[in-house]
Formats: C-alpha cells, structure tokens, sequence
C-alpha cells in the first residue's frame, strides 16, 4: 500500500464523516424513543403530536446538506 492510496482513502473516508455531521448533532438532539412509545401506550394524541413536533424542529435546526 503507497502513501497516496492511504492519504486518498483517508480524504474519501473523512469526507463521508463530514457529510453526516447533522445526523450526529440531531441524534444527540431528538426526544427520547420513550416519550413516543409512552403517548402510544397511553393512547395520547397530544403528546405524541409533541413529539413528533419536536422531532421536525430538531430537522429544521440540522438540515441535511
């Protein structure tokens, strides 16, 4: 293996890091699963409407690019 093949695989690797840098800072951002299965659970068309809102804000703040 050459130094370039590494340096290319690296440059291809980090870009596809890059690339789905809101898929990392949405995931720290959603609302618990939890939250969702409990409004199921409950029967709750409030909270669920809740969580699902607050799911759509996070994608608004994260944007894919």
């Amino acid at each position: 293996i050459t130094n370039k093949q590494i340096t290319d695989k690296l440059a291809i690797l980090q870009a596809d890091y890059d690339s789905k840098e809101y898929q990392r800072k949405r995931k720290a951002e959603y609302p618990p699963m939890e939250d969702y299965l409990d409004a199921i659970v409950k029967d709750d068309d409030t909270q669920k409407q809740k969580y699902i809102d607050d799911c759509k804000a996070v994608k608004s703040k994260y944007p894919k690019t």
